[in-house]
């Protein structure tokens, strides 16, 4: 009866130990982050594909991608739908699994207060939490490594209950196959495992002998599950990850150290020093643990240094240091995605100091509160706590809200769908211009901010434009016409005398930081300020106007010039204007080609305001200088005509 009461409570620990990793990943998967990440993106555009019948064996797009992932994950969408949630899940599912596997390994290795423990940490962690809740592909890695970590182990180790050695050598050849398919950080369990049986060569003989065919066998599984993927790698354009991150590791073949050694240092510091640098996963540099819990940490590798005849805390060892060892030849140091396949002991380590410190209580006699503060579960129950707080702090509360994470996840495109969502009846919907930041030298320029609005607006009344506020402004047409300018960019102050009135302004909640600003388009009468010009077609295009802002364009500087177009028909895109400043001789001496609009967006009666630069050389003199522009497709190179060609001589000049 005790031992089933025992078995009953160990069960509802880690019980306890998986929902509280399942809390700490799948609730406000919409708020935390705190919008669509461009990677995300992208990547759900693929996972679209694949849901509509695309089937790459591996996808030669954003820099390479695995695709075994991006499967996965259509499947996900099709059940649970394009939203937040339905792309979410698969990451918060996977980083649950990883707890679950890692408790299995830990139980396996030192018992169930380090499992329990070790889960618990894994579940609140700063690390897992993060990538649980991104939602591409770095965390779906996890599992197929735990489990190929579990049953090397049990081939390396066997017991009593391993009745079925087969089934070991087919779990980790299956653990190490499909985690090649999911992300190259998988890469580090061959090596792993060479390295357990060089470790078994070197000090346990008779523990090699009855190892290494299972180990062998459990490679040559892997090679046949990997194989068509690296056939498809080695006779395919090249395409990977590595050939984008991998600079300090061609810098090493070219006979340079520095680069590694620095990417070398800079990882090893990521634990209590410095963490990832990069703003899309983590507060900026934050590292994995703060000095208590690193305390713990390095304690735990200590330990393992201490007791190297113990093959399991040299198991421990060679995972870390293989774990983390992408990023000693990689870019950024510190990647929290290179080092990816070392999560899983990092959480362990501080977990053996912790038993250290609880045995403490054998050593004194007779004191109950020494033995009372000393026991296990109260370390459990604090340690748990710290860790778990110094990930809400800096993840849940901080990170979402900083001003370059906001941006990176286009936050107020994010804010911008809840609020128009919230308007529900209130509102007729109608037309809405909507700025957002440009990438110029992107052939679509302004693709992703649509995309994620499309995602996040439950609505189906909302007629969208897009245009970047600094070098544009779109006037909607149509009777209820609004326009929003989100926080990033600012609206070019050449613009703001265009603004109709504003009627709302809403303010991130935590940090009252400006999301976006609504303004009143539905009064025709703003538009009285624009003069009418010549009407001049370039295809659905009309020029209703051009002025070059005072100053003039001088000697040595830029002008500007302000172009208005009338919208009179549908239009494909990429579309950019040229603006041309010619000297007295008819030669362009400047010029700037732009179009800062989603054109396909656009609809008949609207209006763009559009700013060109207009460079001057120092040693051109302008008596007078004339303006040259046109329209022509920047895919194509194909000029809009006019009646009288493909350009025109604005009746602007510019004088000394």
């Amino acid at each position: 009866m005790n031992r089933l009461t025992l078995h009953s409570r160990r069960w509802l620990v880690l019980t306890a130990v998986l929902l509280l990793a399942a809390l700490m990943r799948f609730p406000a998967l919409d708020r935390v982050p705190p919008g669509w990440r461009d990677d995300e993106l992208i990547e759900l555009d693929m996972d679209s594909r694949i849901e509509q019948g695309w089937r790459p064996l591996y996808i030669r797009e954003a820099e390479g991608h695995e695709p075994l992932y991006h499967y996965l994950h259509a499947g996900t969408l099709a059940l649970f739908g394009r939203n937040t949630f339905g792309y979410r899940w698969l990451p918060a599912a996977f980083g649950t699994l990883a707890t679950a596997l890692l408790v299995a390994l830990a139980w396996r290795l030192f018992g169930f207060k380090v499992a329990a423990l070790g889960g618990a940490l894994y579940g609140v962690g700063l690390w897992p939490v993060l990538y649980s809740r991104f939602g591409v592909r770095h965390i779906g890695v996890l599992p197929f490594i735990l489990l190929a970590l579990y049953a090397l182990d049990r081939i390396i180790r066997p017991q009593t209950a391993d009745r079925r050695p087969q089934l070991a050598i087919l779990l980790a050849g299956m653990g190490m196959g499909l985690g090649l398919y999911v992300y190259y950080a998988a890469w580090v369990m061959p090596v792993l495992t060479l390295v357990f049986g060089l470790y078994l060569f070197v000090f346990d003989r008779p523990r090699f002998r009855h190892a290494w065919l299972g180990l062998a066998a459990a490679l040559v599984i892997a090679g046949v599950i990997f194989f068509p993927l690296g056939w498809d790698l080695a006779h395919g354009p090249r395409v990977t990850r590595i050939e984008v991150t991998g600079a300090p590791f061609q810098a090493l073949l070219e006979g340079n150290p520095h680069p590694v050694v620095e990417t070398t240092l800079g990882t090893l510091g990521m634990f209590t020093f410095k963490g990832d640098p990069e703003w899309l996963y983590n507060f900026s540099e934050l590292p994995v643990f703060d000095w208590i819990a690193g305390a713990a940490f390095y304690l735990g590798i200590a330990i393992c240094l201490l007791r190297l005849r113990d093959a399991r805390y040299d198991f421990l060892l060679a995972w870390l240091i293989v774990g983390i060892s992408p990023a000693f030849i990689s870019v950024p140091p510190a990647s929290y995605s290179h080092t990816i396949a070392a999560q899983g002991v990092t959480y362990l380590l501080p977990v053996l100091a912790l038993g250290e410190i609880s045995n403490l209580k054998s050593q004194i006699a007779n004191r109950k509160w020494a033995k009372y503060l000393l026991k296990f579960e109260i370390w459990y129950l604090i340690f748990v706590i710290w860790v778990g707080w110094y990930t809400y702090h800096y993840y849940f509360d901080w990170w979402p809200n900083h001003a370059m994470v906001r941006f990176a996840y286009h936050a107020d495109t994010h804010d911008l769908a809840r609020w128009l969502d919230a308007e529900g009846e209130q509102s007729t919907g109608g037309d809405l211009a909507i700025s957002t930041t440009s990438n110029e030298f992107a052939p679509n320029p302004l693709p992703l901010d649509p995309q994620a609005l499309s995602l996040d607006l439950k609505r189906q009344d909302i007629r969208p434009r897009w245009f970047d506020g600094a070098y544009a402004l779109v006037l909607p047409n149509g009777s209820d016409s609004r326009i929003a300018l989100l926080s990033f960019p600012h609206l070019n102050p050449l613009l703001e005398p265009f603004l109709p009135p504003q009627i709302a302004e809403y303010h991130n909640p935590p940090t009252n930081q400006l999301a976006f600003r609504v303004y009143d388009n539905s009064d025709s009468s703003q538009w009285k300020n624009i003069g009418p010009g010549n009407a001049t077609h370039f295809g659905n295009l009309t020029l209703v106007g051009a002025t070059i802002p005072t100053p003039p364009p001088q000697a040595g500087g830029d002008g500007f010039l302000l172009t208005t177009w009338r919208v009179d028909g549908p239009l494909t895109g990429p579309l950019k204007e040229f603006a041309h400043l010619l000297d007295v001789g008819g030669q362009m001496v400047g010029g700037d080609d732009r179009l800062n609009v989603l054109v396909e967006s656009l609809r008949p009666g609207d209006l763009v305001i559009q700013i060109n630069r207009l460079p001057r050389p120092a040693q051109i003199e302008c008596t007078p200088c004339r303006v040259r522009i046109g329209v022509y497709n920047s895919a194509t190179g194909e000029r809009l005509r006019t009646a009288e060609g493909d350009q025109m001589l604005l009746p602007i000049e510019v004088r000394p």
